[in-house]
């Protein structure tokens, strides 16, 4: 009885370990916020014309804290998920406001 408790506990580590390490990885794109909508993002990416859709959630991490707008150039840390690729993280390279600068 011990035995088939032990054998029980190192076959959930396992499947546990193996669940983790067969997740997908947090992958990284620089581009351009093209545009923005409820629960998503749409980035055109530096080295491609097209733009890409992904999906913001509320656990996405801001560097530095604030709303993402319209033309900023950012760092998006996403990872492929079922319901298309989720934001983990926005690091801002250059907010919109920058690039225009100041009214003369």
């Amino acid at each position: 009885m011990r035995f088939g408790t032990i054998i029980a506990i190192a076959v959930i580590m396992v499947l546990g370990w193996l669940s983790c390490s067969a997740a997908a990885p947090i992958q990284k794109v620089q581009g351009t916020i093209v545009e923005l909508e409820e629960g998503f993002l749409w980035l055109k990416p530096d080295n491609q014309t097209t733009p890409r859709k992904f999906v913001l959630t509320w656990k996405a991490r801001f560097n530095p804290p604030k709303l993402p707008l319209k033309g900023d150039h950012v760092q998006v840390l996403y990872k492929d998920k079922e319901e298309g690729a989720v934001v983990y993280g926005l690091n801002y390279l250059r907010s919109a406001s920058d690039a225009s600068g100041p009214n003369k």
